[in-house]
């Protein structure tokens, strides 16, 4: 009855972050989207034309550098084109070059959207009935998706659903040749009642101790990690520690938590692909609050309040679904991984929230950036160890499948 009264009062407090996570986001949405507090004197007209102005309204305000300059005056189809025709009525006291760019931006999360203006280097100005002839249209959800699976991801899928088929066939073999388990690592043998591989089934992942067993690429794999062993020492371990001496420890854990916040959001979709709720249902608090209230996730309010990260990736569902894990390997740049994580890999490349952060200056700055407090957090983990490892390749290997095998399940792994 305890139990059962303890697990009701969870539920009911992590529904009630949920209905005051969605209130935040309404209160910044409505904040963002309040466009009746300037007023502006009378100026003079310019008109831009768009392929798809989304949900640009009359009214709605026109920006630049983040100060309203102007307003969308009206909106009209034209008949010739068939494109959009907005027209503008900006300050006149502003004067922008004839070659500025408009593109139709969201403001906030959930804002109106409304016109930026980028000023251009023209040595002539727009004036009164001026049309800007550099525009960049609204980003529509559906246009979006679709462009996130351009024809070379197609063949990336192939491969991913190539390498599925091939751990499946794997674990065949690796059933059938069981007793050639190398016997180096005794504790590592598995039993008898290991070497079957289950059925797929809901929610028992089929790894057994038999995976940390398996390296038949061991040859390989050395020459792959002595080239990140290299690559590591000569370039990333140097960079974390000038990123660790140059940038202060409240910057460093801000960053950290914004790129958890994005990975709160991966592991929302995963938990509910694994059957978790409840689960998902904290990380759903964890990144409604983090990316309000949390200023995008810089601070982590949700941890404080008690609601802490738990990550799920598309390897850990695909364990979860039955897929048998594969034979170890190493991949360049990425590490220690399996069969099964390199596809679940590449089949979630295109919908990786930092994949769909534009510029692409902006997106690899922010990716090697993470690299960086990645790596500096490995640097000060390794600093505190003070380990001595003999063959780090046989250290990085069993310490990999072991913490893989914890993940999947949930740190409960069966005897």
């Amino acid at each position: 009855m305890g139990q059962q009264q303890s697990t009701g009062a969870r539920d009911l407090a992590v529904g009630l972050f949920v209905v005051l996570g969605l209130l935040a986001l309404l209160f910044l949405a409505l904040r963002a989207g309040n466009m009746g507090g300037v007023q502006l004197a009378p100026g003079y007209q310019v008109k831009a034309k768009f392929d798809n102005i989304g949900g640009l309204k009359v009214r709605a305000p026109v920006k630049s550098a983040g100060v309203v300059v102007g307003r969308v005056t009206s909106i009209r189809l034209d008949p010739k084109t068939y494109q959009a025709e907005v027209v503008m009525s900006l300050d006149q006291a502003v004067v922008f070059p004839k070659d500025s760019s408009a593109r139709i931006l969201t403001s906030g999360l959930l804002g109106e959207q409304y016109i930026g203006l980028e000023a251009g280097a023209d040595q002539q100005n727009l004036v009164n009935g001026s049309v800007i002839t550099m525009t960049q249209s609204a980003v529509v959800l559906l246009y979006a998706i679709k462009s996130l699976l351009p024809p070379r991801w197609l063949k990336l899928w192939l491969c991913a659903l190539a390498l599925c088929l091939t751990q499946i066939a794997w674990a065949q073999v690796q059933g059938l040749n069981a007793q050639e388990v190398d016997l180096a690592h005794p504790a590592l043998v598995p039993g008898p009642g290991d070497l079957a591989v289950e059925p797929l089934s809901g929610f028992h992942p089929p790894d057994s101790a038999a995976v940390l067993a398996s390296d038949p690429f061991e040859a390989m794999n050395r020459q792959v990690f002595d080239f990140n062993e290299g690559l590591d020492r000569r370039l990333l371990r140097p960079a974390a520690r000038v990123y660790i001496n140059t940038v202060p420890r409240p910057l460093r854990d801000g960053f950290s938590n914004m790129l958890l916040n994005l990975d709160d959001a991966v592991s929302l979709v995963n938990q509910l692909l694994q059957g978790k709720p409840a689960k998902a249902a904290t990380s759903l608090v964890r990144f409604l609050f983090n990316s309000s209230l949390g200023l995008a996730g810089f601070f982590d309010i949700a941890s404080e309040a008690g609601l802490y990260h738990e990550s799920e990736d598309l390897g850990q569902s695909f364990a979860v679904w039955g897929v048998p894990s594969g034979p170890y390997v190493v991949l360049p740049l990425f590490g220690p991984s399996t069969l099964r994580d390199a596809s679940a890999r590449i089949i979630f490349q295109p919908f990786a929230p930092i994949r769909q952060i534009s510029p692409s200056q902006t997106r690899y700055g922010l990716i090697t950036a993470g690299l960086l407090a990645s790596r500096a957090e490995l640097l000060e983990a390794s600093n505190a160890s003070g380990l001595v490892v003999i063959d780090r390749y046989l250290f990085a290997r069993d310490a990999f499948l072991q913490r893989r095998r914890n993940q999947i399940y949930d740190g409960e792994p069966p005897e």
